[in-house]
């Protein structure tokens, strides 16, 4: 009798929802059943996300709940890599890290399985959670859990109907393609690269059959993830350009969203990218800005040149019509002055953003930034929070405030 497994993931990176969605696949494929209640299972995997401070405890209550079921438990993702002594300080058992997963997952469900998990395809649609778990309510109250872009969608869908608007195209069902794993970079607020590793890309002929498999399924909204998404192909003598324009030089109807390009891959690329872009088949370039003030970016260790950026950004913007240009910013960051913070807002509206996020600086533990002092307090972070806020909306943008999550999602009117 095959044993019964049930598998939550705790973690709003779609990159960790691939990863459970890719586990999935493989223990259905090797004779177990995936069940949909925790009270049923023989073994519970849990994909923990340690991204935030404020995550890392969802995901360690989870840890506790599931603790109290008649199962063994398993603790995968971030956690065991990004927060081991809070991890250890309740559970000792078995864990699964990111960075380990293709190697780890057959030494903990048997090396005599017959299909291995290396020689699986990747996923390529995001991994749901059932709703039969027990705190699924606190899940809903923490719109991380449901991950930024799905909730984004509800927003702006709700307020653009037009058929070629972001909100229309977002309503389509995602095929997702993971072009690369880990991150080799070091900025001082992240610890996502402790748990996933260092850069490898994806072979180029891989990624191009994933996009044809999803155009021959019918999909028409495609979404290229990865922890540094620009970084793709110079390990295996590609790069992300070529990877672009030859997905782009297939005909269909179709959409390709890029996922927190780094900025320095703007200025890098910038050429390149105008062309691709010009056959209007980019739908959303979003942009992991952090901040628009040199000072900042340097105690981020994020790429520096602000005019740069900013030159590079409107060229990629003005190339397509069609192409929404989202951004993603920081502000409250340690050390960061009044002035620096009317910085980042002010690019937002200086480059024309069609919408994005600004997360309110929450200090992760155990990284560089930790030790950076002053830290910008909770009362005036909740002034920059409100005057950000009625900044973009009079500069044209429909504002939605999460105080649980920090976040102002903003969307071009």
């Amino acid at each position: 009798m095959s044993e019964k497994i049930f598998i939550y993931s705790a973690d709003p990176c779609w990159k960790r929802l691939l990863d459970a969605e890719k586990i999935q696949d493989y223990l259905v494929k090797n004779s177990y059943k995936v069940v949909k209640k925790p009270s049923d299972a023989d073994i519970i995997i849990i994909i923990t996300c340690g991204f935030l401070n404020f995550i890392t405890e969802f995901a360690l209550n989870k840890i506790k709940e599931f603790q109290e079921y008649n199962a063994e438990l398993i603790v995968a993702g971030c956690i065991p890599d990004i927060d081991k002594e809070k991890l250890a300080k309740i559970f000792n058992g078995k864990t699964m890290t990111t960075k380990d997963l293709e190697g780890k997952i057959e030494e903990l469900f048997y090396p005599q399985n017959n299909i291995r998990y290396k020689d699986l395809d990747d996923a390529n649609i995001l991994f749901k959670n059932y709703e039969e778990v027990r705190s699924n309510e606190l899940t809903k109250k923490l719109g991380w859990i449901e991950n930024i872009y799905l909730k984004i969608e509800k927003f702006i869908y709700k307020h653009l109907l037009e058929k070629y608007s972001i909100g229309y195209q977002f309503s389509r069902k995602q095929f997702h393609i993971r072009i690369s794993w880990g991150c080799n970079r070091n900025c001082s607020y992240c610890a996502i690269n402790k748990a996933v590793g260092p850069h490898k890309s994806k072979p180029l002929k891989k990624c191009i059959m994933e996009f044809k498999k999803g155009l021959k399924k019918g999909f028409k909204n495609f979404v290229l993830d990865a922890t540094d998404v620009g970084l793709y192909g110079l390990d295996i003598g590609s790069n992300f350009p070529e990877l672009l324009d030859e997905m782009t030089k297939i005909h269909g109807e179709y959409k390709i969203s890029i996922r927190e390009l780094h900025p320095a891959w703007i200025v890098k690329y910038v050429n390149d990218l105008k062309e691709v872009i010009k056959r209007n088949k980019i739908l959303i370039l979003d942009v992991a800005l952090q901040s628009a003030n040199t000072r900042i970016l340097k105690l981020m260790n994020r790429y520096s040149n602000v005019k740069k950026m900013k030159e590079a950004i409107l060229i990629l913007k003005n190339s397509s019509s069609d192409m929404f240009l989202t951004i993603e910013c920081i502000i409250g960051f340690p050390t960061e002055t009044w002035d620096e913070f009317l910085d980042t807002i002010n690019f937002i509206k200086e480059v024309n953003s069609s919408g994005g996020q600004i997360y309110l600086f929450s200090c992760k533990t155990g990284t560089e930034a930790e030790k950076i002092e002053p830290k910008v307090n909770k009362k005036e972070m909740a002034k920059r929070s409100g005057y950000a806020k009625k900044f973009l909306k009079n500069a044209g943008y429909i504002v939605s405030y999460s105080s649980k999550e920090g976040v102002l999602d903003f969307i071009k009117k």
